[in-house]
C-alpha cells in the first residue's frame, strides 16, 4: 500500500466540469459520459439520466461534476445538484482507488461547492450500500435511511438526508487530514506552519521582494516546509504561501552581511527588529504560491464557525486544528473551482 500511495503522490487529478465543459463538448465532458454509461447494467436507463438531467443541468449551472483521474486514466465521478435542497446525484470510485479517502475527498469538494445556497442535501442508494458503507455516511451526518418514493434499480432503493450545516461541519473536520494526503490546486499545507506577518512585508513576499523572512528564533527542523503567509492588521487575510528552503541563523551582523539584500528591508528596518538579540534566523525562501484571491479572516471564521486568533509570529497546523481547518479551506477556494483544470493533486 505504502507503494502504491508513492507512485499516486504527483499522478491523480481532479477536475471539475461545468458550463464551458458542457456547451464545449471538452474531453472531460466526454469521459464524464463514458463513466457514467459504464453503469446502465445496474442503473437501467441511466444513460437517458445523463442526457435529460446532468448534461442540460451542467449547462444550466444547477449541477456540477467532478472526474478523478489516475496517470490520465479516468478513475472516479461525482455529480452534486445545486439548490437549497441539494442532492449529490452521482459519486463512483474504481475498485483499485478505494480506501485512499477519495470519496471523503468527493463529498468535502461537493460541500463546499454548495455552502452558499443548500439547506439540505440527500442522496439516493441501494438498500445495500447504505448498510454496506454505513460508517462513511454516518461520518457526514447522514444517520438514518428510509424507502424511496420513486425506485430507480431492480434492488430497494432508499433516501437518506442531513442538514447542511451538520453536513458542513463533518466536511470541515476532514480537511486537515485531506490536505495532508492531497495537494489542492497546486497549494499544500497538510503540516505546514501560519506566519503572521505585517502586509508590508508580506506582499514583498508575494511579489518576490523578499527572498528571506526574519525571526529572532526559528527551528532549522522545518525546512523543507510550505508556511501561509497570513497579511495581519489591517488587511487580516490568508495571501499565499511559500516553501522554506533554508534557516540559517547567526549574530544580527552576520545575518545582515549575508542577506541584506534578500530581506528586502532596510538597516534601520533590521536593527529596529534585532533590537537587543544577540541572535536571529534567516527563513530563505523558495517557491512562493500568490492566492488567486485573499480570503479574509472574517470568512474564514464565518466557514469554519471558529473564532480564529492570528498568531503573533507563526504557529504549527497540526498543532492548531482551528486554522489548520481555515487553512485548508483557504487552499481549497483557490483551487480553480469554476474551470476544468486540475484542483487536486496527489494522494
Amino acid at each position: 500500500m505504502a507503494d502504491f500511495l508513492s507512485m499516486m503522490k504527483n499522478e491523480f487529478k481532479i477536475v471539475r466540469l461545468g458550463e464551458v465543459d458542457a456547451r464545449g463538448m471538452t474531453d472531460h465532458i466526454l469521459v464524464l459520459r463514458e463513466l457514467i454509461l459504464a453503469h446502465d447494467p445496474t442503473y437501467p436507463g441511466i444513460g437517458k439520466w445523463y442526457r435529460d438531467k446532468v448534461y442540460p443541468g451542467l449547462i444550466e449551472n444547477n449541477r456540477a461534476a467532478f472526474v478523478g483521474y489516475f496517470n490520465e486514466r479516468p478513475a472516479a465521478s461525482a455529480i452534486i445538484k445545486n439548490c437549497e435542497r441539494s442532492k449529490i446525484c452521482h459519486i463512483h470510485i474504481k475498485n483499485e482507488f478505494r480506501n485512499l479517502h477519495i470519496g471523503e475527498l468527493f463529498f468535502v469538494l461537493m460541500a463546499l461547492h454548495v455552502r452558499t445556497i443548500a439547506k439540505n442535501l440527500h442522496i439516493t442508494m441501494p438498500e445495500n450500500l447504505w448498510h454496506e458503507k454505513n460508517e462513511f455516511f454516518k461520518s457526514f451526518g447522514f444517520l438514518s435511511a428510509k424507502n424511496h418514493l420513486v425506485q430507480y434499480r431492480a434492488d430497494l432503493e432508499i433516501v437518506t438526508s442531513v442538514d447542511y450545516d451538520d453536513f458542513w461541519r463533518s466536511a470541515i473536520d476532514k480537511f486537515p487530514k485531506l490536505c495532508d494526503s492531497f495537494s489542492i490546486g497546486g497549494y499544500t499545507l497538510g503540516d505546514g506552519l501560519l506566519f503572521s506577518i505585517k502586509p508590508r512585508w508580506a506582499h514583498k513576499i508575494i511579489d518576490g521582494k523578499k527572498k528571506v523572512e526574519l525571526r529572532k528564533k526559528f527551528d532549522k527542523k522545518w525546512e523543507g516546509k510550505t508556511i501561509g503567509i497570513y497579511s495581519s492588521s489591517p488587511e487580516q487575510c490568508i495571501i499565499g504561501e511559500a516553501h522554506i528552503e533554508f534557516v540559517d541563523s547567526g549574530d544580527p551582523e552576520y545575518i545582515w552581511h549575508k542577506y541584506n539584500d534578500a530581506a528586502g528591508c532596510s538597516r534601520i528596518d533590521f536593527d529596529d527588529y534585532v533590537g537587543d538579540s544577540d541572535r536571529i534566523s534567516a527563513i530563505v525562501l523558495g517557491e512562493v504560491r500568490p492566492y488567486k484571491e485573499p480570503i479574509p479572516l472574517i470568512q474564514l471564521e464565518m466557514l469554519t464557525r471558529k473564532n480564529l486568533i492570528p498568531p503573533q509570529s507563526y504557529c504549527t497546523l497540526k498543532n492548531n486544528k482551528n486554522w489548520s481547518e481555515a487553512v485548508s479551506i483557504a487552499a481549497m477556494l483557490q483551487s480553480g473551482l469554476n474551470n476544468a483544470k486540475p484542483l487536486i493533486v496527489g494522494v
